[in-house]
């Protein structure tokens, strides 16, 4: 017998909602399988059986868990199965949930605060989970009509920002840089030239993509994957595009639009959001003339891009040309990075957007040793 084991699977949230069984009680699993699937503030996560067996399920579909709960077991063969249920049903029956509801340990403290009785959530019935709880105040209250609950993501988003305030000694800096050179090459948007010019600054900037421990030393990655923020109207996320160096402007352009489709359907999956050690926040609406972008731990920086602006400047000859322009900015945690670090690393960003040749190197996707150079 293997217990089905909850992991960790973020560092936002303390539980998570068991949405979907992927096999019937009684089924064989097999090695490796895809056994059920959790649903977090901001992604879903699929839990696969390393070993297979004959399932028995422990939890309902939609019930809350937490880290380590079993929340089912997997049987050598269906034989072996039976007779544990046969042992189950001989042994005294061990307090639970009421039949006719659940209630998460999480609802009960809260209703414990506010007076609630616990016949009261009962009657909701299914279920009953914090945001529940509250939606009682609220109508005990009067102010139901007023009242909007935040979502398990938005309050996800709450804690990380909360934590970056609280921890992170942030500097600022910014330039601006030239889209002109990016109507040369598609797609032409600055997201996806700003994504490969963060990678290929690595090298030269290795600080920029590290992670500070203990306050001591600084880890670098083993993967360059970057981060990019995307609000598509329900809350923000920060998917990740990983290693850049072998894709073209292109395929990094395929990738952010995949990312924003599974932010309207909210259809992310959580090997989506993790890995990036370095992030960017992108806010190219017409007119936002600058962002200062919050870094999210365990970051220690974070590029952002504002929209498109078009300014009087002068050509080599003297005379007045238009030209469109954005603002590059980076965040960085002052404990590892000072301000000439950020400006160099600024420049390098702004000196690769706005050179043709390597826009047009990246149109293509680059074999092993471009990505390798890059």
């Amino acid at each position: 017998m293997t217990d089905i084991v909850v992991p960790k699977v973020n560092t936002n949230d303390e539980s998570y909602v068991l949405t979907d069984w992927l096999f019937a009680d009684g089924q064989e699993v097999p090695a490796d399988a895809a056994v059920a699937v959790l649903e977090t503030s901001k992604a879903t996560h699929e839990l696969v059986a390393e070993q297979g067996g004959v399932l028995h399920r422990l939890v309902a579909e939609n019930a809350e868990c937490k880290q380590n709960d079993v929340i089912g077991r997997l049987f050598a063969s269906a034989a072996e199965r039976d007779a544990f249920l046969a042992t189950e049903r001989t042994a005294p029956e061990a307090a639970g949930p009421p039949a006719d509801g659940l209630i998460t340990d999480a609802a009960r403290e809260e209703a414990g605060r506010h007076g609630i009785a616990e016949s009261e959530l009962l009657a909701l019935g299914g279920v009953v989970r914090v945001g529940d709880v509250r939606r009682l105040v609220a109508e005990r209250d009067g102010t139901a009509d007023r009242v909007r609950p935040l979502s398990r993501h938005e309050q996800a988003v709450a804690a990380v920002v909360s934590e970056a305030h609280a921890t992170v000694p942030a500097a600022f800096t910014a330039v601006k840089v030239s889209a002109d050179r990016l109507r040369d090459v598609p797609p032409a948007r600055p997201a996806e030239a700003v994504i490969k010019a963060i990678r290929q600054a690595y090298d030269e900037f290795p600080l920029f993509f590290g992670r500070l421990r203990e306050g001591r030393e600084v880890v670098l990655p083993d993967r360059i994957d970057i981060g990019v923020t995307i609000d598509a109207g329900h809350g923000l996320y920060l998917a990740t595009v990983p290693d850049p160096a072998g894709l073209s402007l292109s395929q990094v352009a395929e990738t952010l639009d995949r990312h924003h489709r599974s932010a309207l359907t909210g259809s992310f999956l959580q090997a989506d959001l993790d890995g990036s050690c370095i992030g960017l926040s992108v806010n190219t609406y017409t007119d936002v003339a600058l962002v200062v972008p919050l870094i999210f731990p365990p970051h220690v920086a974070m590029v952002s891009i504002g929209g498109p602006q078009r300014e009087l400047t002068l050509d080599r000859d003297g005379r007045p040309v238009t030209r469109t322009v954005f603002t590059l900015g980076v965040a960085y945690d002052h404990r590892v990075l000072g301000g000439r670090d950020a400006v160099r690393f600024l420049k390098h960003l702004k000196a690769s957007v706005e050179n043709r040749d390597r826009l047009q190197q990246w149109t293509t996707t680059p074999n092993a040793k471009e990505a390798t150079d890059d």
